[in-house]
């Protein structure tokens, strides 16, 4: 017996059961965060990733031409 993908089955829920696991999953987000805050903001800092942006090391300014006529 094959079960349907579970997003796909969520397209029947009621409101109400939507509700009622979002409202679960902030309970235990919030509980985590409560008793695992500094194990998770010391891993969190410990992690050596690359910024998402990278920077110019120098402000750069330009000045683009407005598609106006004075």
């Amino acid at each position: 017996m094959t079960h349907p993908p579970l997003f796909e089955s969520m397209e029947q829920w009621t409101p109400e059961q939507l509700l009622a696991v979002v409202d679960f999953c902030q309970m235990l987000s919030d509980s985590i965060w409560l008793h695992h805050d500094q194990r998770l903001i010391e891993y969190l800092e410990a992690k050596d990733t690359p910024p998402r942006i990278s920077w110019p090391d120098e402000a750069v300014e330009i000045n683009l031409q407005l598609p106006f006529d004075d």
